[in-house]
């Protein structure tokens, strides 16, 4: 965490290091420049390293691993789309919830159904007749490419950023502030992507712009056509933070983070929408990998291992499963865009 240091914002993150014992390292200015010479900072700025346990999450390593342990503890594994999930009554009164799926010709029928679909909660009837109190943000990331060496020799000691500061003199200025004309973004180290490329991202806070989505049709252009302009504001801001790191092309991408009036997940009977906070529930995966503990209620820490991605697992006590007809069983729906 890198920032001016006379802030609240840089002397909350100070104080929840110390009050959660986390092993971190405070730099000042000229320390931020011995321990990271290529990364130009202000003389203002002051940072705090946490040199244990810490780095980035790799969405598609993570998937593969919560999806591998899960049918390793029992779970199956169904290959499919969500269409639709509703609530009915069984023959003994009870409610029960049925899962529609693209492939299927039945439902699956369960007990409770976990949500974490984010800002896809509402493109598919997933909760029919309900309107989630929920605000789309869109956010655009930039990934700038070096070359294998750079990554691996130059800027192989180089830590994930989280930066809230003046920034330096030098910094591209077109990029998204603060109203204290503050700049914000979080920036991960050279990673090694699937097209074999090694990549530098970053992306810009939600609190740094207005626009919201509304519906489906506006998060699917969103997603289709983005914002050109500011991916390539966000572009030139990486070249410019680095010091003799040569980079060569650059792309954009487009996502949607969801806001909530409490900042938390949202519950309901039966229906679980984890779909608001999500960087709460990204502190939450972190937070597990730590102590393994989990996050939230008992209906939801039940659940076990789980995995995101545009299909669903299925789980229940026994370790017993029928594809069509499952009793006492919770269901997990995930979606996310790679």
């Amino acid at each position: 965490m890198v920032g001016k240091t006379d802030t609240p914002y840089i002397a909350n993150v100070f104080d929840v290091a110390k009050e959660q014992n986390i092993p971190t390292k405070r730099l000042n200015s000229a320390e931020l420049q011995e321990h990271f010479p290529y990364i130009k900072f202000n003389s203002s700025d002051g940072g705090l390293f946490e040199y244990q346990n810490a780095g980035h999450i790799s969405p598609r390593k993570l998937v593969h691993a919560q999806k591998m342990l899960a049918m390793k503890n029992g779970c199956t594994y169904i290959d499919d789309v969500v269409t639709k999930v509703h609530m009915s009554v069984a023959k003994n009164g009870d409610y029960v919830m049925n899962v529609e799926t693209k492939g299927g010709d039945k439902a699956i029928v369960c007990k409770k159904v976990l949500l974490a679909t984010g800002a896809f909660t509402e493109l598919n009837a997933l909760l029919p007749g309900i309107k989630v109190d929920q605000v789309l943000c869109p956010l655009t990331v930039s990934l700038v490419e070096v070359s294998k060496e750079q990554a691996e020799q130059q800027l192989k000691s180089m830590p994930s950023v989280i930066y809230r500061g003046d920034g330096h003199a030098s910094w591209h200025r077109d990029f998204p502030r603060y109203e204290d004309n503050g700049v914000g973004y979080y920036m991960l180290p050279p990673i090694k992507y699937p097209d074999g490329r090694y990549y530098i991202k970053l992306g810009h806070f939600h609190g740094t712009v207005l626009r919201r989505l509304q519906g489906s049709g506006e998060v699917k252009e969103w997603f289709l056509n983005g914002d050109h302009q500011l991916a390539e504001q966000t572009a030139a801001l990486i070249k410019s933070l680095f010091k003799d790191v040569p980079m060569s092309r650059w792309h954009g991408d487009s996502c949607v983070v969801v806001e909530t009036p409490t900042n938390r997940t949202l519950h309901r009977h039966g229906t679980c929408p984890a779909g608001g906070g999500n960087w709460r529930e990204r502190l939450c995966c972190k937070k597990q990998r730590r102590d393994r503990s989990y996050c939230g209620n008992d209906d939801v820490t039940r659940m076990g291992f789980t995995h995101t991605t545009r299909r669903f697992s299925i789980k229940n006590d026994n370790w017993k499963t029928n594809y069509h007809k499952v009793e006492d069983m919770n269901v997990s729906i995930y979606f996310e865009r790679f």
